[in-house]
């Protein structure tokens, strides 16, 4: 980036937009439909998991010193460039599968009102992602585009909905605990994998930051507070007013119950406005990784975009769900997560950090492994990246593979 413009507040509106989106309002409906009242028990620990992913990301971004260079950049520096590319490869082949989730998730809200199926569904999805690609045309993206409203949107009317049925709560709602067994619990954690993927995204924004060496901090902390409080907040209270299988729009679900109409056509407008605002987000950052093996902002948007538009085309014939968009793209995410922690190991000095990371790794190692299938997909690009890697290696001069080194940073 040529300059760096985004203070405290904006950072952390930014960082919420990355991490949080969406999913906020379909996912832990979804984790509860697994595994009941139980499925908090999945999100308290996924939120602990991802103070220790923050304070981890945050505390390499001040050793490495990489200047927004991300992920990439501090697997390269602990692991060296094979590694690295591997890392790239995930990034920029598997996470962007989340982006059509994304907008499938808002596709549920407006199918709930305007009573269309599975073809409005992918309609939204299709139009919102696109608009997520456009929106990322020009190098500085989308960052100073909307981000503090929308984030504040979100966040008010997730109040609102907590809030305004509170009335309404039944507490036999959390009766059986575990109606699926404790095991359920596990599944519903994938789904819910998204409380810990966006700091990846949001590591590459360091970058962006006015003075990062000072604001980085806060604004990871303030962003894992707001996270923190919407997730929780809001999955107690759909338990609580609408049970544990809230249906595929639930804070729409909600907001009718006092407000009717006009309660749902808001939660549809937060829908679509976040899951834009989350999916240009994700677009940038993808981008801004995959720039360095482009040469180009354009090409690097492209290749994005083509894997965004291959998964709409899968996801329309094989009839896929929002579940399966979200836990295939988790599935490349946590390796990114588990090399990156395991980065940490070997880059932070002794001392409390370090035991985070490690901790961490446990959890994000377990979790990894509850993805069974779906890890053939990470699997696959690491496979291709280590032998395109290797392959360019020898085909490329070596003055020019140094004049390389160290590329991983984002260009203008």
């Amino acid at each position: 980036m040529a300059t760096s413009t985004i203070g405290t507040a904006r950072g952390v509106a930014l960082y919420v937009a990355a991490v949080a989106g969406p999913g906020l309002l379909t996912l832990p409906a979804v984790a509860t439909a697994i595994a009941g009242p139980a499925a908090v028990v999945a999100v308290v620990g996924l939120l602990v998991v991802s103070g220790g992913v923050a304070a981890t990301f945050v505390a390499l971004e001040r050793r490495a010193g990489t200047g927004g260079g991300g992920v990439v950049q501090y697997t390269r520096l602990a692991f060296g460039p094979l590694t690295a590319d591997v890392v790239r490869a995930w990034f920029v082949l598997g996470v962007p599968v989340g982006v059509p989730a994304l907008g499938m998730i808002a596709g549920e809200y407006v199918a709930s009102l305007t009573g269309g199926g599975r073809a409005t569904v992918m309609v939204t999805s299709v139009v919102l992602t696109m608009l997520a690609v456009a929106s990322c045309a020009a190098p500085r993206g989308p960052v100073d585009v909307l981000n503090v409203p929308l984030t504040a949107l979100l966040c008010a009317i997730v109040v609102v909905a907590v809030t305004a049925t509170s009335t309404r709560w039944d507490p036999t709602h959390l009766h059986p605990a575990a109606p699926n067994g404790w095991a359920a619990v596990i599944p519903a954690a994938l789904v819910l994998a998204w409380l810990l993927t966006g700091w990846e995204a949001a590591a590459n924004f360091a970058g962006v930051l006015r003075d990062p060496a000072r604001t980085l901090r806060r604004v990871t902390l303030g962003a894992v507070l707001v996270v923190a409080g919407l997730f929780l907040s809001l999955t107690l209270a759909q338990l609580l007013v609408l049970g544990p299988r809230p249906g595929p729009a639930p804070v729409g679900a909600m907001l009718t119950l006092p407000f009717g109409a006009a309660g749902l056509l808001a939660a549809v407008v937060l829908a679509v406005a976040v899951a834009l605002n989350n999916a240009a987000a994700y677009t940038f950052s993808l981008t801004l990784v995959a720039r360095p093996i482009t040469g180009s902002h354009r090409r690097a948007l492209t290749l994005v975009a083509s894997v965004m538009g291959l998964t709409l085309v899968l996801t329309s014939v094989t009839g896929a769900t929002v579940q399966t968009l979200v836990t295939v793209c988790a599935a490349s995410q946590l390796p990114v997560y588990l090399t990156v922690l395991l980065a940490a190991a070997r880059l932070l000095p002794r001392g409390a950090t370090r035991w985070i990371a490690r901790a961490t790794t446990i959890c994000i190692g377990a979790l990894l492994l509850s993805a069974g299938w779906k890890l053939v997909v990470p699997a696959v690009i690491a496979v291709a990246a280590i032998a395109f890697a290797r392959h360019a290696r020898h085909t490329t001069p070596t003055s020019d593979r140094r004049s390389n080194h160290g590329a991983d940073r984002p260009c203008s």
